[in-house]
């Protein structure tokens, strides 16, 4: 009769042992690896597609919603689940992504990133201190920066729309 592993004899292994070892080797492997693949790559796909309610499809949307926020008084988030003051503060914070994903010209780019990260400090600092959209809109210079913003999409959008 053929000896299975000997637990008592750690050094010598015996050739039936190998053939054990493979045999099962080769029925688990093939589900060591299993999984649902068409869920991993669809959550994976899930998380790196997931953006707040209020994320705009581009810079050009941004600076609209940013110019509407600006004019009104009594404007209401489009996020249900934060305050009119987050979302213009999201827009502001996300220019400089939403600019990397447009053809601006790097000065233009150059401009609203340092304009983005330069504001976005002052007004968390203001929001904290329980400041409204209607006292943020009142900052030195963050009308004319927002209009400026909307004079660059503008022309962009001309740009990129007039035949060459």
């Amino acid at each position: 009769m053929m000896k299975i592993c000997q637990p008592n004899d750690p050094f010598r292994i015996l050739p039936s042992c190998w053939i054990l070892a493979l045999l099962l080797g080769g029925i688990l492997l093939p589900f060591a690896g299993c999984r649902n693949q068409s869920s991993a790559s669809s959550q994976e796909e899930e998380s790196h597609e997931h953006f707040p309610v209020h994320w705009p499809k581009t810079i050009f949307a941004a600076s609209e919603r940013m110019s509407e926020l600006s004019k009104s008084v009594e404007a209401t988030s489009s996020n249900p689940e934060i305050t009119v003051e987050r979302e213009f503060i999201d827009l502001i914070r996300w220019l400089p992504e939403l600019a990397a994903d447009s053809e601006l010209s790097e000065k233009d780019f150059n401009r609203i990133d340092a304009w983005s990260t330069k504001t976005v400090l002052l007004l968390e600092e203001q929001v904290t201190n329980g400041k409204k959209l209607k006292d943020l809109v009142e900052l030195d210079g963050l009308i004319s920066n927002v209009e400026m913003l909307a004079d660059v999409c503008r022309l962009e959008l001309d740009r990129t729309r007039s035949p060459e």
